[in-house]
């Protein structure tokens, strides 16, 4: 059984990297990249779960054989919608990329937890956005690749084989060359960018297709309502109050607000926080350090905006509580960020300006 007090990942998609990367190898490397299939000597279900390190480790064992720099790339073109477990069939039931984004989000979980995906529509561009989760072993630019190619391809399967998005950004340095990417998934690449996301024509989000069978789509809808519940109480309070402090205001955040989003009391709260090895206060401090290290390496916000934004009141809070974090004051921080030499290279920023 797995520790569910870490994110997990769906059996099914490991099993699809592994067996794309086995396809593309050498026939020498593709019998131990399969190893990842199995668990305690047995073969492992599509439905079971495997610790996020576990998939790390196949990653790294992927990308150690790998032919060439867009591995993470070739496996999101060629993941099939049984990699997605039941999201897989939820997506091939939709009628719209607009009801494929909100399952995407709604669902995502259950096909890793590694990440989180958001929508964000716009009057002429619209944006589904991923966020890796903070781990032991931080998500190296081929995963992140392969999930944003995922994306593209199950659009394609909503929209049709000859949709495209409008761009897709990376917030990694490109490691081939940006036309070997723009051939590849059809439409502009960006690296260096705020996020990683897809850009989408608002204009396609309503484009209805016909689809199969309603009651069919029903019954899978009802599935993945019960996996995704069973993955909510077997779940990590630490990740799920991680994750909340993540996307919500640091400013005056309090335990009893966090508390109140999962529906216990505050005392419960920092019970079971200390059960799984941590504490309210070690979460919120470790929030305000990535939204602080964020702002510093995206924006140009002054320190007191970013120590406003993070809840940190002042810009000698901030200066001494990134000191803590870094070893580096905020400023040094920014500055080493940004100087070419710190991320092997200048890359290209989301609107276009290159970061030099």
């Amino acid at each position: 059984m797995h520790d569910r007090s870490r994110p997990t990942v769906a059996a099914s998609y490991a099993r699809a990297v592994a067996q794309r990367a086995a396809d593309r190898s050498s026939a020498r490397s593709s019998g131990s990249l399969l190893t990842a299939d199995r668990h305690d000597g047995a073969p492992v279900p599509p439905h079971h779960r495997l610790d996020l390190s576990d998939v790390q480790s196949l990653w790294a064992e992927v990308l150690d054989h790998a032919d060439d720099a867009r591995t993470g790339l070739s496996v999101g073109l060629g993941i099939r919608p049984s990699a997605f477990h039941v999201l897989g069939h939820l997506l091939l039931d939709c009628a719209t990329l607009a009801d494929a984004a909100a399952l995407a989000v709604e669902y995502h979980a259950l096909v890793s937890e590694a990440g989180e995906v958001t929508f964000r529509r716009g009057p002429a561009l619209s944006r589904l956005v991923y966020r890796p989760v903070e781990a032991a072993r931080p998500m190296v630019p081929p995963q992140v690749e392969a999930v944003l190619a995922g994306v593209v391809t199950a659009g394609g399967w909503v929209a049709g084989p000859g949709w495209v998005p409008e761009a897709v950004h990376f917030t990694h340095p490109c490691a081939g060359t940006v036309a070997d990417y723009e051939r590849a998934l059809g439409c502009a690449v960006v690296f260096g960018a705020d996020v990683d996301e897809v850009v989408v024509r608002t204009a396609d989000l309503d484009l209805t297709r016909s689809v199969g069978d309603g009651l069919l789509a029903s019954l899978h809808r009802e599935h993945a309502d019960r996996l995704l519940a069973e993955l909510a109480v077997s779940g990590s309070v630490r990740l799920s109050v991680s994750r909340w402090l993540g996307r919500g205001d640091l400013r005056e955040v309090r335990a009893a607000d966090a508390a109140a989003a999962r529906h216990v009391s505050e005392r419960t709260l920092r019970r079971v926080l200390g059960e799984e090895g941590t504490s309210w206060r070690e979460l919120l401090d470790t929030a305000r350090h990535e939204r602080a290290a964020l702002l510093l390496r995206t924006t140009d916000m002054t320190l007191t905006g970013v120590a406003r934004r993070t809840g940190l009141g002042s810009p000698a809070a901030l200066v001494r509580a990134f000191t803590r974090w870094e070893g580096l004051t905020p400023g040094a921080y920014r500055e080493g960020w940004r100087r070419p030499t710190a991320r092997g290279g200048p890359g290209e920023r989301a609107d276009g300006r290159r970061v030099s």
